[in-house]
C-alpha cells in the first residue's frame, strides 16, 4: 500500500487568484439555501432556490453603506432610550425606598 501524498497549501498568488476569480464571477458555487434534494422540487422551486441564493450576494454599493450607517444610528438611538428608561426607573425606586409614603 502507497501513503497518500502530502497536502499542498496554496502559497499568497494563488489565494489571490481564487479570490479573484471568484469576484469576477469566472468561478461560481453551485449552490441552494437548504440541503435540497433537487430530484423533488418542480421546475419553478428550483428555480426560486437558486435566485434566491444569486441574489444574496454582500451589497457593496454606497447605498447600502449609509443604510447600514441609518441603522447602526437607529440601533444606537434605542440602547440609548433604553437606558434612560432603566435611570428613569432605578430613580423612581429609589424615591419610594427613601420615603415609602409619598405618591411616588
Amino acid at each position: 500500500m502507497t501513503s497518500p501524498k502530502p497536502l499542498l497549501c496554496p502559497n499568497a498568488s494563488q489565494v489571490a487568484a481564487v479570490k479573484q476569480a471568484i469576484a469576477d464571477e469566472v468561478i461560481v458555487f453551485d449552490a441552494f439555501p437548504v440541503s435540497a434534494e433537487p430530484e423533488i422540487y418542480s421546475g419553478g422551486v428550483f428555480t426560486a432556490g437558486l435566485d434566491l441564493v444569486r441574489n444574496t450576494r454582500p451589497c457593496t454599493h454606497e447605498r447600502c453603506s449609509l443604510l447600514l450607517h441609518i441603522l447602526l444610528l437607529l440601533l444606537l438611538l434605542l440602547l440609548l432610550l433604553l437606558l434612560l428608561l432603566l435611570l428613569l426607573l432605578l430613580l423612581l425606586l429609589a424615591c419610594c425606598s427613601v420615603s415609602p409614603h409619598s405618591p411616588c
